[in-house]
């Protein structure tokens, strides 16, 4: 195979692995949740905890943390926040930490 393609597939496979999926899901009436998803991939467990505080803290919601236990490795770890926060989410996680771990490229929004 030509090593163009290759190293084409191996950049691929990584943006893949280090997506942050934000979505945005209604529920009964005019409530939404926001979820965010592929913190596990890339940080710690502190690391995502100190960014679930922070986020927590600066946009006054309530919001539930859910880390990928080492057992059950088919669920995948999760955050959610009450309220429509996507934007505000997406913005903090690219200004975090040292710019290079979170991308415009790599943080996905779905469902607005």
């Amino acid at each position: 195979m030509n090593q163009n393609i290759l190293d084409g597939l191996t950049q691929i496979e990584e943006l893949t692995i280090n997506t942050i999926d934000i979505f945005l899901q209604k529920t009964k009436g005019k409530k939404h949740i926001t979820i965010i998803e592929g913190l596990d991939k890339m940080l710690s467990e502190e690391q995502i905890t100190d960014i679930f505080k922070k986020l927590k803290k600066q946009y006054g919601c309530g919001g539930t943390l859910i880390l990928n236990s080492k057992k059950n490795l088919s669920e995948k770890g999760y955050i959610t926040f009450q309220g429509d926060h996507v934007n505000q989410m997406k913005q903090f996680l690219i200004n975090y930490g040292d710019k290079k771990t979170f991308t415009v490229n790599n943080i996905k929004i779905h469902g607005c």
